[in-house]
């Protein structure tokens, strides 16, 4: 698990192919949701937090390689 490349609020879960998705999650109790990927989320946190506050948040974490 690569939780490192967020700085809070990471999960992952293993997909039915075996490939393990990183991501973070914001604004739960919002309907609107936006989905961002990128390399790592951890410097980009307090822009994900500042849209949970009126969206729904994933930060999904892209595999380089």
């Amino acid at each position: 698990m690569e939780l490192n490349k967020v700085s809070k609020n990471g999960k992952s879960l293993v997909l039915g192919s075996g490939l393990e998705v990183t991501y973070c999650e914001f604004g739960e109790a919002n309907s609107e949701v936006i989905l961002s990927g990128a390399l790592y989320f951890h410097t980009f946190t307090p822009v994900l937090e500042e849209l949970a506050k009126r969206y729904h948040v994933y930060g999904v974490v892209m595999r380089a390689g």
